[in-house]
């Protein structure tokens, strides 16, 4: 690994997702990224949010979820690998926020651009922000 720094990559692809910056956010995707939420899959399936066509993917991603008040526990870098533990506050589809913690599991190319991210979240949480919305809209 050469040229770039995970924890910077991190850092730099936090500040545009809490921004709401789609196309920063597509700009860290390799060609044929895999995003996965891993545990919700009947909400969420494992979907390419690389470059090449899949801009709307990232664009439901972020119309859907809105962020604010991240917090980076830990960084476990082991070669183009990291394990990230955080906690955050999370909207689902302008509902309210609710504070939550979850884990991603990335991976880069050797551009330190992100071939994989799995993210592990609480999905009864996000099965009643789901239902939340199913309600009300």
């Amino acid at each position: 690994m050469t040229g770039y720094s995970i924890p910077e990559t991190l850092e730099r692809f936090w500040s545009a997702r809490l921004a709401g910056d789609k196309r920063a956010v597509q700009g860290f995707m390799s060609e044929g990224a895999l995003y996965e939420m891993v545990g919700a899959a009947a909400l969420a399936d494992q979907i390419v949010v690389g470059p090449t066509g899949a801009e709307a993917a990232v664009d439901a991603l972020l119309d859907d979820f809105a962020f604010r008040n991240l917090d980076i526990r830990s960084i476990i870098v082991d070669g183009s690998k990291a394990a990230v533990d955080s906690t955050i506050d999370v909207s689902f589809r302008g509902g309210p926020f609710a504070a939550t913690e979850f884990c991603d599991l990335w991976e880069f190319d050797d551009t330190g651009k992100v071939t994989s991210l799995r993210q592990f979240v609480d999905s009864d949480l996000l099965r009643r922000m789901v239902a939340a919305q199913s309600k009300d809209g």
